[in-house]
């Protein structure tokens, strides 16, 4: 029976939603909670806006097969448990992982609001989809450069796993890949330092900043050309085009570029071909096949 259709406001205690009282409590959301997501709905039969929100969270809730439980708390008949909780208006809504509240609302809220919270907790069930097949499915998008794809995937993981920093550095890289600099920013705002310090972090982060720095020069590609062919020793316009090559996604050609500045002269401006390359490098990323065959160049040029 959905909230609302009764003044008493029961569920009809199905598999995944249960009327919750404060002697059961610890057992049937805190204990039940370390194994399967917990919601708690805390209302009143004479609640209005508890009789709206009662068959969305409801629906919800069965939807997700059994990923995510329902608790109904009636605040009138346990005020002990409301009180612990600090319930302090109805409706209140409360998610249980792991045996602590950690998200939740209060207030009636659209259906498609109160979908996304239970979608949300969903993907906290530990028996929910593999985090690694997630990340292969995420890199395979955004190989393919469907960001928007991969970016939902990297920020549902992150979802589950807040600081999986595969999946930090694919977010970043799928906000580049999409050109929303400002928001690669403000998420990266959000990283704790220490998570900022992982190799894989910082090359996603090195990557932002190289490509804000090489998006305006993108479109001096033809023009640098003509200047390095008509005098070759021009090593700044050589320095110039590896970022604009980068900058219009030519990254083979921006290393290239830079290759070939260091086999020409390496000690130009203090080396400055040899360091440009090497932000390169943490941009693109170590592993990279493109980085592992130009660092092997490199060492050839600068060992021969």
């Amino acid at each position: 029976m959905l909230i609302g259709d009764s003044d008493t406001n029961t569920s009809s205690n199905t598999n995944n939603i249960k009327d919750v009282t404060s002697e059961n409590f610890m057992e049937e959301v805190v204990e039940l909670s370390k194994s399967t997501p917990v919601i708690v709905d805390f209302w009143a039969p004479w609640c209005g806006p508890c009789k709206e929100l009662g068959p969305n969270i409801e629906k919800a809730v069965s939807g997700t097969n059994g990923k995510v439980i329902l608790a109904k708390v009636n605040i009138d008949e346990n005020q002990a448990i409301a009180a612990q909780l600090r319930v302090q208006s109805i409706p209140t809504v409360y998610a249980f992982v792991d045996g602590q509240p950690v998200d939740g609302f209060m207030g009636a809220q659209p259906e498609s609001a109160i979908n996304d919270f239970v979608k949300k907790v969903s993907d906290l069930n530990k028996s929910g989809p593999n985090i690694d097949e997630m990340l292969e499915n995420a890199d395979s998008l955004y190989k393919e450069k469907n960001y928007a794809d991969a970016g939902e995937v990297f920020e549902t993981i992150l979802s589950i796993d807040a600081e999986k920093k595969e999946a930090i550095s694919g977010y970043i890289r799928s906000l580049i890949g999409l050109k929303k600099y400002e928001a690669a920013s403000d998420f990266i705002s959000s990283i704790e330092d220490k998570i900022k310090e992982d190799n894989i972090v910082k090359e996603a982060i090195a990557a932002l900043d190289l490509t804000i720095k090489a998006e305006g020069a993108s479109s001096k590609t033809s023009e640098l050309r003509m200047k390095i062919e008509s005098n070759p020793k021009d090593m700044e316009s050589r320095q110039e085009l590896a970022i604009a090559l980068y900058g219009a996604g030519e990254i083979e050609g921006a290393l290239d570029c830079l290759l070939d500045s260091i086999n020409f002269d390496r000690n130009w401006n203090e080396e400055a071909a040899r360091k440009q390359l090497v932000e390169f490098f943490s941009a693109i990323g170590l592993q990279d096949p493109i980085v592992v065959s130009a660092r092997k160049r490199l060492s050839s040029i600068l060992f021969r």
